[in-house]
């Protein structure tokens, strides 16, 4: 988000495309991608490397058509000094569907210089099950049911997921193995200063948490992420099964 000094905070749907119709957001991407390597830096300096989350950037449909874009990357990384695993690079799903020739050939660069390179918003829109064959990267992340989850798991790839605002939703993910999540039950989007005092908080174990519920509810709720049944049963450990009954005959 952008902190508009008139405007107050503004989402990246309200802005990016301005900046893609303008033909500034190659430079905008730059920029971002130079403030987050100074906060690794400066975050590895202050609390040692062990203690530092990666950051993920975005890529726009723009830097992909970029010829020099992997050697910009590297060479970013080596100026600040910043281990490459910290510095994850996130490409949205419709980059995908307008030339994905272009679009896995970007990615395999980036992956064979050492970077992870992200999936945003899988399945929201556009993507199939051919761009998890045919674009190499190593991390989905988006809308995800139980069944893309395992998919990506049986496919060697962990999954990200984006826009959880409920404590059940998070509990549901978490049953049926989702990897990383991120949304608003967590945090609100956030200036650099409130970061740092999370990671501060982190280091010393205050960060809050809050316990966990269930209640009993019907199994037409299986289905439905923000059911407790949902994920008492996606818990179960053991053998299970679903039987469907029509009167008194099953």
């Amino acid at each position: 988000p952008w902190k508009h000094p008139d405007g107050g905070l503004l989402g990246p749907a309200e802005f990016i495309p301005v900046f893609e119709r303008n033909g500034l957001i190659s430079r905008f991407d730059s920029y971002m991608w130079d403030q987050a390597c100074r906060c690794l830096r400066a975050w590895i300096d202050a609390h040692g490397r062990d203690a530092v989350p990666h950051l993920s950037v975005n890529l726009s449909r723009a830097d992909v058509y970029r010829e020099d874009l992997c050697d910009y990357l590297v060479g970013l990384i080596a100026q600040y000094d910043i281990p490459i695993d910290l510095f994850h690079v996130e490409i949205t799903e419709g980059a995908y569907v307008e030339n994905p020739l272009q679009l896995a050939g970007a990615v395999t660069r980036l992956q064979q210089a050492g970077f992870t390179v992200e999936m945003d918003d899988f399945g929201s829109g556009y993507s199939s099950l051919n761009a998890l064959k045919d674009v190499p990267v190593d991390v989905r992340g988006g809308v995800i049911l139980a069944s893309v989850v395992r998919m990506a798991h049986w496919l060697a790839l962990p999954v990200i997921a984006e826009g959880v605002e409920s404590e059940s939703q998070a509990r549901f993910l978490s049953s049926v193995g989702c990897d990383v999540m991120q949304g608003f039950w967590f945090s609100r989007p956030v200036d650099r200063a409130t970061f740092e005092q999370v990671l501060e908080q982190a280091q010393r174990g205050t960060l809050p948490h809050g316990g966990v519920s269930c209640m009993q509810g019907d199994f037409a709720k299986l289905w439905d992420a923000e059911s407790s049944v949902a994920l008492v049963f996606n818990s179960y450990v053991g053998a299970a099964a679903l039987v469907e009954c029509d009167s008194s005959q099953c």
